[in-house]
């Protein structure tokens, strides 16, 4: 359970757009954080932001791989 918090806390803040979409009066403020993320933000920063996220989804199951992998006896 170590580090669940920050896979709740990023599918807290994936999600948050999804909703901001589907509810009234909020569609304006979604759209509009998209069209600034998509023409303003530079790339170095959404490399980061897809590297983090990578990471604290995919950490546990990196883990498990490597530990498969490294627990094999060879021959």
């Amino acid at each position: 359970m170590r580090g669940k918090w920050q896979d709740d806390f990023w599918t807290v803040l994936l999600a948050a757009p999804f909703i901001l979409c589907f509810t009234p009066g909020l569609q304006d403020v979604a759209e509009q954080g998209f069209v600034i993320l998509s023409s303003s933000v530079p790339p170095w920063y959404q490399t980061g932001m897809g590297a983090a996220l990578a990471w604290a989804f995919g950490k546990d199951r990196a883990a498990e791989i490597a530990g498969r992998i490294m627990g094999r006896k060879r021959d």
